[in-house]
């Protein structure tokens, strides 16, 4: 298990250090996997809800632009109602992505370190801030995998989108000249495409890396 104090001094991970090294809050977690779950969370909801969502937006704009055409609307009495009823309109459309998004993150959390809450990671710890324990840390071989990991996320994950946008060229396009109501769902499906295939990149890497934080633990 990987020492509180030091970056690569490692000790016999029995039961019972796993056990204390639990209570003062450390555990094996990716943060990589929470942002993979979320995203991939975010677009699913996005993909589900896209259609609903544009027609929100459509009649919130729609609705605006007919009401304030009347000069007596707008006053600060006349645009208060349009900016609530428009409030409305962006909480219903936010919320269940966001929603969504919380509940991802709080279920991949809880699945990677169980419920065990402790609110010793809080107390200040002055060994931390010894400069040689922290130049281990910051130097040693965490930080050689997190450069790499980087730069293969980066890689992957750009090299996938390259790779879905190219043979879309042509589509793109022919998209030109198209009337605003076709053209935003045509643009849509697309984004979301590669942003799904980026994200199931993510997804890998971020499992590489939960298995990483796990064997250095």
């Amino acid at each position: 298990m990987a020492g509180s104090d030091s970056g690569d001094k490692t000790e016999k991970p029995t039961p019972k250090r796993r056990s204390e090294a639990r209570k003062e809050g450390q555990v094996a977690r990716s943060m990589d996997l929470n942002g993979a779950i979320v995203l991939l969370a975010s677009l699913m909801v996005l993909s589900a809800m896209a259609p609903k969502m544009m027609t929100g937006l459509k009649e919130m704009m729609t609705n605006t632009l007919l009401a304030i055409q009347t000069p007596d609307v707008v006053t600060k009495d006349g645009l208060g109602p349009i900016v609530a009823d428009n409030t409305m309109v962006m909480i219903k459309i936010i919320g269940p992505i966001a929603a969504v998004c919380l509940v991802a993150g709080l279920i991949v959390n809880v699945g990677q370190v169980r419920w065990a809450p402790t609110a010793k990671p809080l107390k200040p710890n002055f060994k931390k801030m010894n400069p040689w324990t922290n130049a281990k840390q910051t130097f040693g071989q965490q930080m050689f995998f997190e450069a790499g990991k980087n730069v293969v996320k980066v890689g992957a994950v750009g090299g996938i989108a390259a790779l879905a946008l190219f043979p879309k060229f042509d589509e793109l396009a022919a998209l030109v000249g198209m009337p605003p109501d076709a053209l935003l769902p045509h643009l849509a499906h697309l984004i979301l495409g590669i942003a799904q295939r980026a994200g199931a990149a993510y997804l890998v890497i971020s499992f590489i890396d939960y298995a990483w934080q796990k064997y250095r633990h």
